[in-house]
């Protein structure tokens, strides 16, 4: 949990490039291997240095705003060609979001983390204690 957590904030700080969008669209119409038809998902191609890679990972929210990403004043969607600023990780490059930052339920695993250790404390504690 720290390490998922280290990573999504740490994505704040991420270097970036600019990314070329090969396809956006429903999870039902793109075969991107991801379940369900709920979500846009976006792939992109981006560089760094001389190695290229490709991800459609959008961010760590549940729901990341895809209208949000694009360098226009127009909200819309990706499209195929657009051009996209990505973030990715400088300890393994292929590593990327769109959206940097972490999820906003994030604090409530650390919040539900805490309650569960508390009570494995607990647990323990009352185990030690000698039987009169």
């Amino acid at each position: 949990m720290a390490g998922v957590a280290a990573v999504q904030f740490s994505s704040l700080s991420w270097p970036s490039t600019v990314a070329t969008v090969l396809q956006g669209g429903w999870d039902g119409e793109l075969n991107l291997g991801h379940k369900g038809g709920s979500e846009y998902r976006i792939l992109y191609r981006y560089q760094v240095g001389a190695q290229t890679y490709e991800n459609s990972f959008v961010g760590f929210g549940n729901e990341p705003s895809v209208m949000h990403i694009l360098n226009t004043k127009e909200e819309r969607q990706p499209r195929e060609e657009d051009q996209v600023n990505v973030y990715y990780a400088p300890f393994y490059n292929g590593l990327s979001v769109l959206q940097p930052g972490p999820a906003a339920n994030l604090w409530i695993w650390g919040l539900v983390a805490v309650l569960v250790s508390m009570l494995f404390w607990l647990v323990a504690k009352v185990m030690q204690e000698p039987v009169i």
